[in-house]
């Protein structure tokens, strides 16, 4: 899979589907761990053993994109909210805020622009006036300025956002407004 991912020119998103219990999750864990650029020296050895002897480290043109970029991973999976408007919402905003905080301790903080750490700190604290829609734009924006490569977004459980039990059509049009604005 992460050939085909590699090999694929001009790819801006790649959706897996496939009938439950499949490996989706263990096949986005797997392309995380094969692209996220270690935070430093001890963590890069404690990951590089587990892709040696495979088949994708066996193609260098593979192995060029190892452990290379900034990889935004959003798991959906813990969506136990009451499927109503505003918990999912909720829901939504603190799994991008785990994301932010995760990467506050990966990047030199210092680096970004006064304006980036004032937003960056909205948004890791989901203060009021906090815009969905534009949270994961700005954070691939700093991470790209950061690491100088383009950001890799994975979505595990997306459609636990999308359940049926949604009543109101206006929440779900604003799930999908922040899907389509964000991605």
């Amino acid at each position: 899979m992460i050939s085909k991912l590699i090999n694929r020119k001009g790819i801006i998103a790649y959706l897996i589907t496939r009938p439950r219990r499949f490996g989706k999750s263990l096949n986005l864990s797997m392309i995380k761990e094969f692209f996220e650029k270690p935070i430093n020296e001890k963590e890069n050895e404690d990951k590089k053993f587990v892709f040696d002897g495979l088949e994708v480290s066996k193609d260098r043109k593979n192995m060029r994109h190892f452990h290379k970029y900034p990889v935004i991973f959003l798991n959906f999976k813990g969506n136990k909210s009451k499927e109503d408007g505003s918990s999912i919402i909720n829901f939504l905003k603190t799994e991008i805020s785990s994301v932010f905080i995760y990467y506050k301790n990966r990047i030199d903080f210092n680096k970004l622009s006064s304006y980036q750490k004032e937003e960056w700190n909205k948004i890791e604290q989901m203060s009021d006036g906090v815009i969905l829609q534009n949270t994961i734009k700005f954070l691939c924006t700093c991470l790209k300025e950061f690491y100088k490569r383009r950001c890799i977004i994975l979505i595990d459980e997306y459609d636990k956002i999308f359940s049926e039990k949604l009543k109101s059509e206006s929440t779900f049009g604003t799930i999908q407004t922040f899907f389509s604005d964000t991605f």
